[in-house]
């Protein structure tokens, strides 16, 4: 996946792509579209991830995703700090956590730290010093890569974190 910034994430037929705070979905479905990756959302708003559900099965009907592409695609309403709904296959995981409390952000990390495969993270918010050590005692040492402009449907210019699992 290329976001437009030249950001690459390099996804593959092997890469799994989890986006915590995934919305209505956007992200997921692109992902799939755009790579052989398979994708999950992963949201804890009822509406939000109703309006996936429903986005997904409207673009699917109207053509504009395969069956193979919306095969790839999981959307999961649920908390991701709860056991067992991150999935330990993970290879590369998105927080959409702009609005999250940075103390959410500080616990969600050591969590994806955990995951075995994990080699890349991109966060909205800049991690702190203290996400990051508790990142390498949980598992893999997060180190920043870069940051990288995006333009959302929200803003013309939103930072993304860049992070890689050493």
């Amino acid at each position: 996946l290329r976001l437009p910034t030249r950001i690459s994430l390099q996804l593959s037929a092997d890469s799994v792509l989890v986006d915590v705070g995934s919305g209505v979905g956007k992200l997921v479905v692109a992902a799939a579209v755009l790579t052989n990756a398979r994708a999950i959302g992963i949201e804890v708003v009822p509406a939000r991830h109703s309006q996936a559900v429903a986005a997904l099965a409207d673009a699917r009907a109207q053509g504009l995703v395969s069956s193979e592409q919306a095969s790839r695609v999981s959307l999961v309403l649920g908390d991701a700090m709860e056991p067992g709904v991150l999935p330990p296959y993970v290879t590369h995981a998105y927080l959409s956590n702009l609005c999250f409390p940075q103390e959410l952000t500080a616990q969600l990390v050591p969590l994806m730290a955990q995951l075995p495969r994990l080699r890349t993270l991109l966060s909205l918010q800049s991690l702190s010093a203290t996400a990051l050590n508790a990142s390498a005692r949980s598992g893999c040492r997060l180190t920043h890569n870069s940051t990288r402009k995006l333009r959302m449907s929200w803003s013309s210019h939103v930072s993304v974190y860049i992070y890689s699992c050493v």
